[in-house]
């Protein structure tokens, strides 16, 4: 081979280990770009730039929190808790009062889930107001992903046509922690 056709060879060598590199970077970087963009918005996001509300003392707070076995939540994880179960609510009574149940799913899963939307459908009276949620603590896990609890004795104002009733009512709480916000996956209710 001469001197001519050996800088040939040799560029050509250099070229080929340069390109498939950046062949590869490139369909990588494609890649993840069409799978970012197929990927579709997070349920939970329209929550991370906005500040959590903490409601009223009277109108949900947590007791009994250290009387538990296990992990006991932070405060400020108690009070993500508390105002997103509160939010729920608020969430169940708008979705009655107005039949749009788009955002449901942001507050609520699994069989709670499926439990407000036959609720809803067979709306004959609407919750109104709902106050006096004193929390009790059943468990916490240790991932910090479920905590439990009992909603002891709250009050629910229905309305129905012109009349209004309240209700004393308790219930026993599942919530999961899903992208970030804390939704109701099961409740049982019990009237008093």
């Amino acid at each position: 081979m001469t001197s001519k056709s050996q800088s040939k060879f040799l560029l050509f060598i250099v070229g080929m280990l340069v390109a498939i590199p950046l062949s590869v970077l490139t369909v990588r970087l494609v890649a993840q770009f069409i799978t970012y963009f197929q990927q579709g918005a997070d349920p939970a996001s329209i929550f991370r730039a906005h500040k959590l509300i903490v409601p009223d003392f009277e109108d949900i707070h947590w007791s009994d929190v250290a009387h538990h076995s296990g992990k006991t939540p932070t405060p400020a994880v108690q009070a993500e808790i508390a105002a997103n179960y509160w939010t729920a609510w608020e969430a169940f009574s708008r979705a009655q009062q107005t039949g749009d149940t788009s955002d449901m799913a942001t507050y609520w899963s699994g069989t709670a889930y499926q439990q407000v939307l036959q609720g809803i459908d067979k709306q004959q009276s609407f919750l109104r107001t709902h106050t006096g949620h004193i929390l009790r603590l059943r468990f916490f896990s240790d991932d910090d992903s479920v905590v439990a609890f009992q909603d002891a004795a709250f009050t629910l104002v229905l309305s129905a046509g012109d009349m209004s009733f309240q209700l004393t009512t308790s219930a026993d709480v599942v919530m999961t922690l899903d992208q970030g916000f804390w939704r109701v996956r099961s409740i049982m209710l019990a009237y008093h």
